[in-house]
């Protein structure tokens, strides 16, 4: 009982913090985009990494940093991998198998994602210790193959778990150290975090569609207010998202584990709401130049509303052992064409 206590009593919250600037990525994203510009798109590689090395960085929870260790030179030849890729079979499209074009990256699929997987989650690091993924391509299989049957029986309506599923699979197998993630959540549990946006823009649609049939007699005439209900149908779309996206980050924050350590998401409706339409104004009226401060806010308030409760032996735990590394060309192109950030 006494080493119960102990253990509870030692367990904290701690929030994530970034302590970035926005006039320092400034710097960072006007170089990024004239290199990248002057050498016609090579320079990306380095752009991606700088960028991602500096939030990264500037990221700390209980003190400690986070990093990001990926090498721009690999990840150019992941990307020209890609590409030869892609051209060889725009090569081929007229040829009369092109059919199995489609097959074959279908079939693929989980195994660019299982090998993306472990590049990103390799070369990111907490506190020195380095992240990691199983190489588990016979879960990735039963998942994809699991994702399409649904779909295709439900008559495409399975296709709202494929966020869960493709979730549930990276963070089960996704390593810190020595231990290991596991989200424990059933499907009818997110089911409730979808449906009530969906339903609600649903009633919206037919709501709609009847007052414009009422309103020009059935004869499809555009008026003013068509109009009107098409701006509301794109911002109403736009809150719907939103309200999704912030439920859905609570939702798996909830049902998260790392070992002993727990996590509680706090994201608002109301106050990402705010945040996204004055991101959209400001980045429009700016020409683009305030998406440094925009990126910097978004990213600051996403990760502010991830708490974590554990105690420190809970973050020693880790230390233990080291996850798998593994270090490849596949992994690098798999990565850039599937763009994974597991971690955050």
């Amino acid at each position: 009982m006494l080493n119960e206590s102990s253990a509870v009593s030692a367990t904290k919250s701690y929030r994530f913090e970034f302590r970035g600037d926005g006039f320092a990525y400034l710097k960072i994203w006007v170089v990024n985009i004239i290199l990248t510009a002057l050498t016609l798109g090579v320079y990306s590689a380095w752009a991606k990494v700088r960028t991602r090395r500096y939030f990264y960085q500037n990221t700390r929870l209980n003190e400690r940093s986070f990093d990001f260790h990926a090498e721009p030179f690999r990840i150019l030849l992941g990307r020209i991998i890609v590409m030869i890729g892609l051209l060889a079979l725009l090569a081929v499209r007229e040829i009369r198998f092109s059919i199995l074009i489609p097959i074959c990256l279908t079939v693929l699929a989980p195994y660019f994602l299982v090998r993306g997987a472990i590049f990103t989650m390799s070369n990111t690091s907490y506190d020195g210790i380095r992240f990691g993924f199983i190489k588990s391509y016979r879960d990735a299989y039963i998942t994809f193959i699991n994702m399409i049957l649904i779909t295709i029986v439900s008559f495409g309506l399975g296709a709202i778990f494929y966020g869960f599923y493709y979730r549930r699979y990276l963070l089960d197998n996704s390593l810190w150290g020595s231990l290991r993630f596991s989200l424990e959540a059933r499907k009818r549990q997110f089911l409730k975090v979808f449906i009530g946006p969906a339903l609600i823009f649903f009633f919206y649609l037919c709501i709609s569609y009847a007052v414009l049939v009422l309103e020009n007699g059935g004869n499809g005439e555009s008026n003013h207010l068509s109009v009107l209900m098409n701006l509301v149908s794109i911002v109403l779309y736009g809150a719907l998202i939103v309200a999704y996206r912030s439920a859905a980050w609570n939702f798996y924050a909830k049902h998260l584990k790392l070992g002993n350590i727990r996590f509680i998401g706090r994201q608002s409706f109301i106050y990402s709401s705010l945040l996204y339409a004055t991101g959209i104004i400001l980045t429009v009226i700016t020409l683009g130049l305030a998406w440094p401060w925009v990126k910097i806010a978004f990213w600051r308030y996403k990760i502010s509303t991830l708490e974590v409760l554990a105690s420190e032996d809970d973050f020693n735990a880790g230390k233990t052992t080291k996850a798998p590394q593994e270090d490849s060309l596949v992994g690098e192109s798999a990565a850039s064409f599937w763009d994974l950030d597991i971690g955050f």
